[in-house]
């Protein structure tokens, strides 16, 4: 008994070390991406897309900004918005409704933990998943305990709960939808296994769609699985409930047919482009690249070796008439590694951009299949007296190295230096001249500092002659990166004559600022 407890503290302990850490990386935040801000618009803002009121001053700054990330006391709980945004976008709406859920109770707020504590959640309840998965694979508690430290530490895994999208959430649906197939495959398909497939399915349906690119290369391994051990009855059930999962999904947000198939869905008719016309050396590099992720953000750079030494393994095994675990538990291998292998391979190849949270929902799966093998093999090759140690030091490379080597592209690090510049200028007024409204939200973090901002369109900055600020000492502008920079500047010069002087500030997003001033008052 006396064992046993002490395991349950170690687990507890475990979450809790977890939880620390999200926190910790998430702290260091010190800005958004473009979809991020996105995220909390179209959660929250009545049209979904930011569009400031054209020559509108907007005092303080950061008003602008709050009007569209927060929620107003007239559209709290409001999820016919949120399905109406997300029918307009290219994403399902249900990590969306979550974030208005959260904004719906702190009204007129912003806060970047709103959005932190979805991710945190979903990344615990992926880590007790993960811990199930381990065991099933390994049947052994030790494995799940180094495992377990091995997931809580990764630099990847830390970095994907940094980034306020529906990765993570679609991360802990894949890998439990997978420790379901697993329960399925080991004790057959019961009843429970049915009545849980159907909201895992729809649940992931509605979170991301390459969630569905999965769930086909899952349900394909396992249907062929049933017919191989001529279950007909459970194959024509499967196939049934699965149909139903899928008449669900669309029948709760229908517009899903048209992100996926038709001209609307943008980001789908893109994703078919890139299916159809990528070449195979272009394939190759896209291959690299996205390899390259998941070997330095979860395996340290050595995934390579570790893969070697798994293939050298199994060979052996094979030519030894050796098995990794019991015969009846080798499909576990197959659930675990076949859709993942396909899901890589299919969306590296699809992907719009080379980044690298399109394939971080398989990141758990991918680490507990590799874990369990390299225990295996260290169990089968170390003295039990030092197997252990050779854990520990493997563990510690991967992870110290993961650190080392891990970007940490979500914290944006690099734009600290001009979100300070723009603290120094808080009583500073300031215009932002876009050509495009949406592309103004990336700005949040830094143009919230000053005292005012005004809005101008590229086709209507001489509305700046009727704006007070144009009588300023010193003036912030901002100006979009599609847009002619060195002719607005000039034009903005102008119509303000006394600022002759400028200085560049820098460059975030899709926008560069600028510091106009009177030389003779310096």
């Amino acid at each position: 008994m006396r064992k046993y407890n002490l395991l349950q503290h170690m687990n507890i302990f475990l979450y809790v070390i977890f939880a620390l850490l999200m926190f910790f990386v998430i702290s260091n935040k010190q800005n958004m991406h473009i979809d991020e801000i996105l995220t909390y618009g179209l959660a929250n803002y009545t049209t979904g897309w930011m569009a400031p009121m054209e020559a509108e001053t907007y005092t303080p700054a950061s008003s602008a900004w709050l009007e569209y990330v927060a929620v107003n006391r007239n559209n709290r709980f409001d999820y016919d918005m949120v399905w109406r945004n997300q029918a307009g976008d290219v994403h399902p709406p249900l990590y969306y409704a979550f974030v208005h859920t959260i904004c719906s109770i702190f009204t007129g707020k912003f806060s970047i933990w709103f959005a932190g504590v979805i991710n945190i959640f979903f990344a615990l309840l992926t880590l007790w998943t993960v811990r199930r998965i381990l065991y099933e694979l390994t049947q052994s508690q030790q494995a799940v305990l180094f495992g377990s430290i091995l997931f809580i530490l990764s630099a990847g895994i830390l970095s994907a709960a940094s980034f306020f999208r529906m990765y993570v959430m679609a991360m802990f649906e894949v890998t439990f939808i997978t420790l379901l197939f697993m329960q399925a495959a080991l004790k057959g398909c019961s009843r429970k296994f049915y009545i849980a497939i159907i909201p895992a399915s729809v649940a992931g349906a509605l979170t991301h769609y390459y969630f569905i690119i999965f769930l086909f290369f899952l349900s394909l391994i396992f249907g062929i699985y049933l017919l191989i051990k001529k279950n007909y009855k459970d194959t024509v059930l499967f196939i049934l409930f699965m149909l139903l999962s899928g008449r669900l999904s669309t029948w709760i947000f229908p517009s899903m047919i048209k992100h996926m198939f038709l001209k609307e869905g943008y980001r789908g008719q893109q994703s078919i482009e890139n299916l159809k016309q990528t070449s195979i050396i272009e394939y190759i590099e896209r291959l690299k690249t996205f390899y390259q992720f998941l070997n330095s953000q979860l395996f340290g750079g050595f995934l390579t070796y570790l893969l070697i030494a798994i293939t050298l393994f199994i060979i052996i095994g094979i030519a030894r008439k050796s098995i990794l675990l019991k015969k009846e538990r080798n499909i576990l291998w197959i659930l675990t590694s076949f859709p993942c292998i396909c899901y890589f391979l299919f969306i590296t190849k699809t992907a719009v951009m080379f980044e690298s949270r399109y394939i971080s929902p398989i990141y758990a799966v991918v680490m507990v299949n590799a874990f369990s093998l390299l225990y295996i093999i260290i169990k089968k090759l170390v003295n039990k007296k030092y197997d252990k140690i050779v854990l520990c030091i493997l563990l510690t490379i991967m992870t110290v190295n993961g650190w080392r080597i891990c970007t940490w592209e979500y914290l944006f690090l690099d734009s600290a230096q001009l979100i300070k510049k723009a603290g120094q200028h808080r009583d500073e007024n300031a215009i932002y001249i876009y050509d495009a409204g949406w592309e103004t939200a990336i700005s949040f973090f830094e143009a919230s500092h000053y005292k005012s901002i005004t809005f101008f369109h590229i086709n209507n900055i001489q509305a700046l002659q009727n704006s007070p600020c144009k009588n300023d000492s010193s003036l912030i502008v901002y100006i979009t990166n599609s847009c002619n920079i060195e002719s607005i500047l000039n034009n903005v010069m102008e119509i303000c004559p006394a600022l002759t002087g400028n200085e560049e500030m820098g460059t975030y997003g899709y926008a560069t600022s600028y510091y106009l001033y009177d030389p003779n008052l310096r």
